[in-house]
């Protein structure tokens, strides 16, 4: 499928979403190599600048903080999407799962954001994959927490009105396959 060719004039933003280690954002890396515009996981990014600079704007120490920027980055890449299709690495019904792990109610403007920034009614699901789940110095949540915001996310999303379509625990070549192939289908 040639990426560059959609609808003609129209935004297409599908979100790629799933618990942490689950392969979204190699799926990601892969999309952009075969000429899409991809908008990659902000948050790993100012994770890693956070902790360079002992900042506490951090999910495990202020989750408030954490999201607030976040959100704003969020809702900066959703404006900043291309003519054609457009793949996010996670999006912003994503921060409601990771406020209510941490045991918090998510604030009013998130809930108003997942409403007022849209994406395409398919969201592509990578599940839980323990074969490939890494903890690493950004990435903290155990296998349960992990499993946790897999079921949350799934919930939020439904909950949102998207329909979910699994990504298979396949090798990356058959996953980006599965996803042209329901690309395909949309046009």
């Amino acid at each position: 499928m040639n990426p560059k060719k959609t609808r003609r004039g129209k935004i297409r933003r599908y979100v790629i979403t799933g618990p942490p280690g689950s392969g979204k954002t190699s799926l990601i890396n892969e999309l952009k190599k075969s000429g899409y515009y991809c908008v990659e996981e902000t948050a790993r990014a100012f994770i890693k600048r956070e902790l360079r600079r002992g900042g506490d704007r951090l999910p495990w120490k202020n989750v408030e903080a954490f999201n607030k920027i976040m959100l704003k980055c969020r809702i900066r890449n959703f404006r900043d999407a291309k003519v054609g299709v457009t793949f996010f690495d996670r999006a912003i019904p994503d921060f409601i799962a990771y406020t209510r792990l941490s045991k918090l109610v998510p604030e009013k403007s998130l809930i108003q954001a997942t409403k007022d920034y849209r994406y395409e009614r398919i969201v592509f699901f990578v599940p839980f994959w323990k074969r490939i789940y890494v903890r690493d110095s950004e990435r903290k949540e155990t296998d349960a927490e992990a499993r946790t915001i897999e079921h949350d996310l799934q919930n939020i999303y439904a909950e949102l009105g998207y329909t979910l379509i699994m990504v298979p625990k396949v090798s990356l070549d058959k996953r980006i396959t599965f996803i042209e192939k329901v690309l395909r289908k949309l046009s």
